[in-house]
């Protein structure tokens, strides 16, 4: 029996070791910047022409692009709004520090120009091309996501993930989104000073699931989607430039309430391809009549009601903004980007806040689309009611990531330091001796350097006595704030 155990795992291990070395990868980072202010080119779309693979670049043009072997005949394309498209081909192995310059594109305006009655025919034609353009079949995704959450400045939850995603375009109790998490982090946040409030306000309920939401194109019939036909009315749609992509021109459309109309919660600009009229992006920030609709009805209702009792404390909105991105594969367009922000104030009379600012910003970036293999899930499906926080790990090393492509973060690694650059503080060195620490203050104590530097805030000490062996075993646990920065300290373990 065991014999035959050895043999299956050892046959378990050669067939990973096969799959491994059939899966080979090559690695592509470098910047991406306009070819006349050499600025960098925020959130381009850097994927491949026929693979329904891709990535985007961060806030400095940089980014890091894994891709298979069985994509290595593919041409890499590197877009974005304005500017002309970049095609190369694939290198032949990894390459690293790539410059790419885009140049910026040209639109000549035609001699007619497009009134503001053509602007909402347009946006109606968009809408009525939408099962035509937008795949309505099941689709498989994968997605990079970041949620990062701060309160007066200070990040109270972030954290990051690789998404494999079922996506359909129905949305019932029996048949609806699912998401797995591949690969999760979570950064280290110290809520010892106020968990309770950070509990509330650091654990939203799972975001992305409500990123997938936001797809307009899927949510058509959604009671304050602009683009459902029935709050046409309340905006005025109109045609204000035609922009490139590329080789495509894109129509920008503008949307504003009109006379200031309450039940017009945002305005919006939309870019929308000229030849097919298929949605490549749409921007929205809410109106204030918007932000006193989302006070009174999107807060949480009677569970805010409860936890805001409970916690004594009470936040309001003051500023949402979302941008949704779509791309083509195959003819159809799907799901891009969702990006979404918001700004709070959080007010507490018990902890003397007034007005602290509460941020969010939750990003998803689609990386990769099958539309073979889309199965529901059966297994390891997220939980949609709970936090994202609360459903990855705190892993952390270096090679994480593995050959997932994400967004890379600003700094180095968006789970280190927040300030990198800063230069470490000067350490003193203490040695015990030479501030008369001998082996009877074990017992009596003496404050010496190496236990002044720190407060206590928290201990427990668990011990487990064995007589028969006249020996002793456990644990401690110790939450202390640092007063002075050292290179060691002095624990004393009292039991």
């Amino acid at each position: 029996m065991k014999h035959q155990l050895w043999s299956c795992l050892l046959l378990m291990l050669l067939a990973a070791t096969r799959l491994s070395a059939q899966e080979k990868f090559r690695m592509l980072s470098g910047r991406v910047s306009d070819a006349g202010s050499q600025q960098p080119v925020i959130y381009a779309n850097v994927q491949l022409k026929k693979g329904g693979i891709g990535t985007a670049t961060n806030a400095r043009g940089e980014f890091v692009f894994n891709i298979a072997d069985r994509y290595w005949e593919d041409t890499l394309l590197i877009s974005c709004i304005g500017y002309k498209t970049l095609a190369i081909p694939l290198p032949r192995g990894s390459r690293q520090d790539m410059d790419m310059q885009l140049e910026p594109a040209v639109y000549q305006l035609p001699a007619v120009s497009v009134n503001a009655r053509s602007g909402l025919a347009i946006m109606q034609q968009m809408v009525s091309r939408i099962p035509e353009n937008y795949d309505t079949a099941d689709v498989r995704l994968t997605a990079f996501y970041r949620e990062n959450i701060c309160l007066a400045g200070d990040t109270i939850n972030f954290n990051e993930s690789v998404l494999d995603i079922y996506k359909t375009y129905h949305n019932n109790r029996d048949r609806k989104d699912q998401i797995r998490i591949l690969k999760g982090r979570r950064k280290k946040v110290d809520w010892s000073k106020d968990p309770q409030l950070y509990n509330w306000i650091g654990n939203i309920m799972n975001t992305a699931y409500s990123s997938l939401n936001e797809d307009l194109q899927k949510y058509l019939d959604a009671k304050r989607n602009i683009l459902n036909e029935r709050n046409f009315r309340y905006y005025n749609c109109d045609y204000q430039e035609t922009v490139q992509e590329g080789d495509r021109k894109l129509l920008v459309l503008s949307l504003q309430p009109k006379d200031n109309n309450r039940k017009a919660i945002v305005t919006a600009k939309l870019y929308i391809d000229e030849s097919s009229l298929a949605l490549v992006r749409c921007e929205i920030e809410t109106t204030p009549a918007g932000i006193d609709y989302i006070n009174a009805h999107q807060k949480g209702g009677i569970r805010y009601t409860i936890m805001s009792k409970v916690n004594k404390a009470t936040f309001d909105f003051t500023r949402l903004t979302l941008v949704v991105t779509y791309k083509q594969y195959r003819n159809k367009t799907y799901l891009s980007t969702v990006a979404r922000h918001w700004d709070c104030v959080v007010n507490s009379k018990k902890r003397g806040m007034h007005n602290v600012p509460w941020t969010g910003d939750f990003y998803l970036l689609v990386t990769g689309i099958d539309t073979e293999q889309a199965d529901r899930f059966t297994s390891g499906v997220s939980n949609d009611k709970s936090s994202m926080n609360n459903e990855v790990g705190n892993e952390y090393d270096a090679s994480f990531w593995e050959n997932y492509n994400i967004l890379l973060p600003v700094l180095p690694d968006a789970l280190q330091a927040d300030s990198v650059s800063q230069p470490a503080p000067v350490l003193k060195k203490v040695s015990n001796r030479q501030n008369g620490f001998t082996r009877a203050d074990t017992l009596r104590g003496m404050l010496s350097p190496l236990r002044s530097c720190y407060d206590v805030r928290f201990y427990q000490l668990d011990v487990e006595v064995m007589p028969d062996s006249r020996s002793i075993r456990g644990s401690s646990k110790v939450r202390f704030a640092v007063k002075e920065p050292l290179q060691q300290l002095q624990l004393d373990l009292v039991c």
